[in-house]
């Protein structure tokens, strides 16, 4: 099978991408907004009248920079369509970490400058606890029904869409833009924030492809159960964008049965788990007498595994067990290993067309 080649000028921005991608893809699913399937061109229509009305609302905050717009959402198709939206449309989008504190999310809103919050009813005592007096924040979009009233403007995503011409002129994005924002506090407590280039998404995508030897010939689907206010799971929004991959979401980590049912009856093919979640899901009683055929790859982060977990891996879902090792900095994984059929004492591969220089050990 072939590998796949992103065309010129998509190694410059992720906006090039995401319109080839909607354009090579055009009639294949790409994932469902409420229960309904849309396609990747379908997509492309939707996520312009995203990334216009941003442009829209965000007209008179921009002072010459890229807007920022934060996300404070659960795993949802609306979070995946800001980060095209984003590629297409010249502003940066930061997810926020949902589990963090009012406090900590006031701090991560402040001190990126976000003009524009995406959020949703699950967050309203989070919301109504934020520091409103001290946020750069002028818009509220709901990305659902709420109609839930904060201390600054707010509308749902929806009306906001349903007027916005699809073919509205949308500025280009330039070799030098920020695509996408993480926040970290490391270990000092501060909020630190690390951005995130359209070209490294990019060429971080394409080194991701090359390494886990993936392809577009078929078509694959890729399950969001990792949260995604975290590079790690986004890092697989970009993977199966230039794949041309199903998405589907799971806005709950621990429900076990939910995950089991979904990776069954969505045909999944390809997911990253943190170990601790991985651990629980092969001890648990949701996936005893389940077969998942089309599972290929699970992924897995953060810590180095140890052979019982791929060992249960090969056991429960009958699939290769890939660890991934990395950093926001360097736009998530660098290295990785495919722990199901490479001997214990190897170490991990640098991702290919990728330079690695270890400073310390």
């Amino acid at each position: 099978m072939s590998k796949l080649v992103v065309d010129e000028p998509s190694s410059l921005d992720m906006g090039a991408a995401y319109l080839q991608a909607c354009q090579r893809y055009a009639e294949r699913r790409a994932y469902r907004v409420g229960a309904e399937w849309i396609t990747w061109a379908e997509s492309l229509v939707r996520v312009r009248r995203i990334a216009a009305l941003v442009f829209k609302l965000s007209g008179e905050m921009r002072d010459g920079r890229q807007p920022v717009v934060a996300l404070l959402l659960p795993n949802s198709s609306e979070m995946m369509e800001f980060f095209f939206a984003a590629a297409i449309g010249r502003f940066v989008v930061l997810p926020v970490n949902h589990r963090l504190t009012p406090q900590e999310i006031s701090d991560v809103l402040r001190v990126s400058g976000a003009c524009l919050l995406v959020t949703a009813k699950g967050h309203i005592d989070k919301l109504d606890a934020l520091d409103w007096g001290h946020l750069p924040v002028r818009q509220v979009l709901w990305a659902d029904d709420t109609q839930h009233a904060l201390p600054c403007p707010s509308s749902t995503l929806d009306a906001g869409i349903e007027g916005i011409n699809a073919a509205f002129s949308l500025p280009a994005p330039r070799a030098d833009d920020f695509l996408e924002l993480f926040a970290t506090s490391g270990t000092t407590g501060r909020v630190k924030l690390v951005p995130h280039t359209h070209g490294a998404v990019l060429k971080h995508a394409e080194a991701t492809i090359a390494a886990l030897e993936l392809n577009a010939s078929v078509e694959e689907c890729w399950a969001h159960v990792g949260p995604m206010f975290h590079v790690g799971d986004i890092a697989f929004v970009w993977v199966g964008l230039l794949l041309g991959s199903r998405h589907v979401f799971v806005d709950n980590s621990l429900q076990m049965a939910s995950i089991s049912a979904l990776l069954v009856t969505e045909n999944v093919t390809m997911t990253k788990l943190a170990p601790s979640l991985l651990g629980l899901l092969v001890e648990s009683e949701a996936v005893k007498g389940l077969r998942f055929p089309f599972l290929r790859w699970i992924l897995t982060g953060g810590a180095k595994p140890d052979p019982a977990s791929y060992e249960a891996t090969k056991r429960v879902f009958g699939c290769d067990f890939i660890q991934g090792y990395g950093m926001t900095e360097a736009t998530c994984h660098v290295a990785f290993k495919n722990e199901s059929s490479e001997p214990i004492h190897a170490g991990l591969k640098v991702l290919p067309g990728l330079e690695f220089v270890v400073l310390s050990a």
